[in-house]
């Protein structure tokens, strides 16, 4: 198992660090690699002796944004998930006995974004509206004008891309669309 285990971390450390951009700092003869998978991190530790570990993860600013330790280990693999956090680079800091491991990875959110499309109709008061999607949704459209006056409300079962032309007649100013998906996420299109 032992065995098992030190072959696997040398493969994961293999990708891990190529992934990973490599090490900014190494002090420690420890083994630590970082593994992606979606967005969770996973951190492959191995020391040649049992001790205490910290781990931290900092932000870009240098904002810790998480610690924990482990006592009496020589050994682990503990994933990390990134999904509540901005997009962006961030450092792991693994500590023991022997010294300090810094790796820096980049986490962006692996959601796509999706994006509304607003066309106006040369100078007259009719727009095209499209949104991209894949599947079966339940879209919201709201149509509002620059005070945040709401001019248009209406939910709709959509499968496939969504695309639809909204007539705005006697309107000054500029317009916004916000439509809303099942998941409660916002896409906005401004005139």
């Amino acid at each position: 198992m032992k065995k098992m285990f030190l072959m696997l971390l040398t493969f994961a450390m293999v990708a891990g660090v190529s992934y990973a951009g490599g090490a900014d700092e190494i002090k420690s003869p420890s083994g630590v690699a970082i593994v992606r998978a979606g967005s969770t991190f996973k951190v492959f530790y191995k020391a040649p002796e049992s001790g205490k570990v910290r781990i931290s993860i900092f932000d870009e600013r240098g904002t810790r944004v998480f610690y924990e330790s482990f006592r009496n280990t020589d050994g682990f693999m503990r994933p990390y998930n990134f999904a509540a956090l901005e997009k962006g680079q961030y450092s792991i800091h693994v500590e023991d006995a022997n010294g300090l491991r810094i790796e820096t990875v980049f986490y962006a959110s692996e959601k796509p974004s999706r994006i509304a499309n607003l066309d106006r109709l040369g100078e007259s008061t009719q727009y095209l509206l499209s949104v991209p999607n894949k599947g079966a949704e339940t879209l919201t459209v709201r149509i509002l004008t620059e005070n945040g006056t709401e001019l248009y409300r209406k939910t709709e079962k959509v499968i496939g891309d969504f695309a639809r032309l909204y007539n705005v007649k006697g309107v000054s100013g500029k317009i916004s669309f916000v439509i809303t998906d099942k998941t409660g996420t916002v896409i906005s299109a401004i005139e």
